[in-house]
């Protein structure tokens, strides 16, 4: 049975008022109400996943603010790696990628059972990783990740790595 409906209330309606930095405030407001999370918040004490984000200073503003107000959220750790400061993200300032690990190495290893490396474009629905990564022991070396290739006149990325302890 498929029953679709008109949405009532103002929120579901698109957004209107975007300006240089977007709904920022909305975002921060958005509540779910009478929304069952018991699974998620048990996963989330369960599954700890530290997600390191890639990022460049022109992309700053433009889209890592907007994985730290959305889905980075959802991460036990959230930490993005960029060859410039920036004080509203946190940045932790490196030369290179391989740099990143060697830092995550030595500052955070036991802030996490899983390690998650994504690009500054990419979406990613935490619960669903952790459902996905509940059976295995993060003890055992695992080494999941993906290519995408979205569009054709985009060079083909590496943007997910989900590495256990």
């Amino acid at each position: 049975m498929l029953i679709l409906s008109t949405p009532s209330r103002h929120e579901y309606l698109p957004y209107d008022k975007l300006g240089e930095e977007g709904p920022a405030a909305d975002v921060v407001a958005h509540q779910h109400t009478n929304e069952n999370v018991s699974i998620s918040k048990r996963l989330s004490n369960e599954v700890r996943v530290l997600c390191w984000i890639l990022t460049s200073p022109k992309n700053h503003k433009s889209k890592a603010i907007h994985v730290k107000r959305t889905w980075g959220r959802r991460c036990n750790k959230l930490l993005f790696m960029s060859s410039k400061l920036d004080e509203e993200l946190g940045t932790v300032t490196l030369t290179a990628q391989e740099e990143a690990f060697k830092y995550i190495y030595a500052h955070h290893l036991n802030d996490a059972d899983w390690f998650f490396k994504a690009d500054d474009d990419t979406y990613a629905v935490m619960e669903n990783m952790r459902y996905m990564l509940y059976p295995y022991s993060p003890e055992t070396p695992i080494y999941l990740v993906t290519n995408l290739n979205i569009m054709e006149n985009r060079a083909t990325c590496l943007a997910v790595l989900a590495m256990s302890q």
